[in-house]
């Protein structure tokens, strides 16, 4: 009887140990800069394509926003368009901010907690160039131990773009098209502007990684 339920208290704790295992698995290893689970279906396509590509990596300052209008959103992909070329094609941009975000971190350990919002609060403009944070995706990424890298990503990348990265000079560790080294790029969704001026609506994201080093983002 008693070793019955010494038995039955040892299937108990294991399956708890499971439980939490699992659970710890799932938080760690979901990325905070990630696309929607499950894609949005809206009637408005533009409105969709936001829902889908934009908004689960999308900082707002204050809190989620509500959903733009299709005219506001017009305007995003222009915005966006121009600043994600530029940051495909000159990765020299982003120097000052990885500067800061290692000066910063020099003394922990790692790069646990970052995201979005901590680094806009330590970036000076007055050092660098100045950033629409809501434009990135800032988070923590485990390379060789825990948190010991970070990551900027690029979202809504029109094809284009996507095509050209890193052809001027290195400033990362690393980068990623679409989650992974080898990564495809995607085609756009093309919208009408007025009705009749073409709009591509980039599908792809652009993930930079810089890990720790004191000379800058290490190299591999």
């Amino acid at each position: 009887m008693a070793a019955a339920r010494r038995s039955n208290i040892l299937m108990r704790v294991l399956l708890l140990a499971g439980v939490f295992m699992c659970w710890h698995a799932v938080v760690h290893a979901a990325p905070n800069c990630a696309p929607a689970a499950e894609p949005s279906k809206h009637a408005e396509p533009i409105i969709e394509w936001y829902e889908n590509y934009i908004r689960p990596y999308r900082y707002i300052a204050g809190g989620a926003a509500a959903t733009p209008t299709k005219g506001q959103i017009e305007t995003f992909i222009d915005e966006i368009g121009t600043f994600n070329r530029r940051a495909v094609l000159d990765q020299l941009i982003f120097e000052a901010l990885i500067e800061q975000i290692l000066t910063s971190y020099a003394r922990a350990p790692d790069f646990r907690g970052i995201d979005t919002a901590a680094v806009e609060k330590i970036y000076k403009t007055g050092i660098g160039q100045k950033i629409d944070f809501s434009f990135l995706c800032i988070s923590s990424k485990s390379v060789r131990s825990q948190d010991d890298s970070f990551t900027i990503t690029l979202f809504g990348v029109v094809a284009d773009d996507c095509q050209h990265i890193g052809l001027r000079g290195l400033v990362f560790t690393a980068a990623l098209v679409n989650g992974s080294a080898n990564g495809q790029c995607k085609p756009d969704q093309l919208y009408r502007k007025m009705f009749i001026v073409p709009m591509p609506a980039g599908t792809n994201e652009i993930t930079y990684i810089c890990g720790k080093d004191r000379g800058g983002c290490a190299r591999q």
